[in-house]
């Protein structure tokens, strides 16, 4: 779940952009819409996949101009930081309220199928 779920943000730049512009200050659809010029419904799908996965909330409702009412939006994403040390691939995210999540992916296995580990046998004097 948490691999397909950074793999969905990292392979979606608009969903990355709402998340980057929310996270220090509440933002609404139509000012995020207007940041970035996209049509203000595909704005809102965006939204609500990153509500869904639990990166987004609202955290106030604002009044328009004309006195209806909106939602803005601040990212819970507080941290993910990615690493790859030869043959291992390390995510790790901190999202608001939650403890943080870690994938790892041993990669050893795809690299060098027949032989097993590249780092079998190995030691270090």
């Amino acid at each position: 779940m948490f691999a397909s779920l950074v793999s969905d943000l990292f392979n979606d730049p608009t969903r990355l952009k709402i998340l980057s512009v929310t996270s220090k200050e509440p933002k609404s659809a139509r000012e995020i819409a207007r940041m970035f010029s996209i049509p203000l419904g595909r704005c809102y799908r965006k939204i609500k996949k990153l509500e869904e996965d639990g990166l987004l909330a609202v955290v106030d409702r604002e009044p328009t101009e004309d006195g209806k009412r909106q939602n803005v939006y601040l990212s819970q994403v507080k941290m993910v930081s990615i690493n790859y040390e030869i043959g291992r691939l390390t995510v790790r995210a901190v999202i608001n309220g939650k403890a943080p999540l870690e994938f790892v992916e041993e990669l050893d296995q795809f690299l060098y199928p027949e032989q097993g580990s590249v780092f079998e046998g190995l030691s270090i004097n």
